[in-house]
């Protein structure tokens, strides 16, 4: 497929491109095995050689084509080992099992950023930060307990909320189980709003 191509792109072109670009730098089309070889004046003009052979590897890689089919499954690939791991995750306290549940679209973010928090004594929660000060930070385990696989073009913050609701709902992390806050209720909720526009 490929020489008769070749061949078509040799007879176009003119004598002195033919033989400067082609014969000098591709074996002998003519079957016998052997490379054929230019004079020193051929040899001389290298870039422009160089320029006609590109021209036509790129004309016969337009001709054939990629079909849109393999382009997507090349981004599709690209997406995934590019995006973040995403998913729901946990902080364990391994001497009291207690743990603080959470989801991020960026899991090794998200762990940076608590283990920072943690350590300049500044994290959100009071509980958990008392007792890593307590135990110390080898007493502390990062985990994944469910983890998303990326799809192009979807939005995956509403399938990360639902994730961490069932989690939270299977663990109990709360109270003296662990380090998460009971999210407030919708009744709940209006009952707060209703108190403080009450006292206003």
């Amino acid at each position: 497929m490929f020489q008769p191509l070749l061949q078509a792109f040799i007879h176009a072109v003119s004598g002195d491109i033919k033989e400067s670009a082609l014969a000098a730098r591709l074996p002998d089309l003519g079957g016998d095995g052997m490379s054929t070889f230019c004079s020193a004046d051929q040899r001389a003009d290298v870039n422009y050689r160089n320029a006609i052979f590109n021209a036509f590897f790129n004309c016969f890689h337009r001709d054939l084509g990629v079909r849109m089919s393999d382009k997507k499954r090349e981004l599709k690939r690209e997406y995934k080992l590019n995006h973040r791991p995403m998913g729901v995750y946990q902080i364990r306290n391994i001497v009291n099992d207690k743990v603080l549940i959470g989801a991020s679209l960026n899991l090794p973010g998200i762990f940076n950023r608590h283990k920072i928090q943690l350590k300049m004594g500044n994290h959100p929660s009071v509980r958990l930060q008392a007792e890593w000060n307590e135990f110390g930070a080898d007493s502390f385990a990062f985990e994944i307990l469910d983890e998303i696989t990326p799809k192009e073009g979807r939005d995956h913050r509403e399938e990360l909320a639902f994730l961490e609701e069932l989690w939270l709902e299977k663990s109990q992390p709360y109270g003296d189980r662990g380090y998460n806050k009971r999210k407030k209720g919708r009744e709940e909720m209006l009952r707060l709003i209703a108190q403080k526009r009450a006292g206003e």
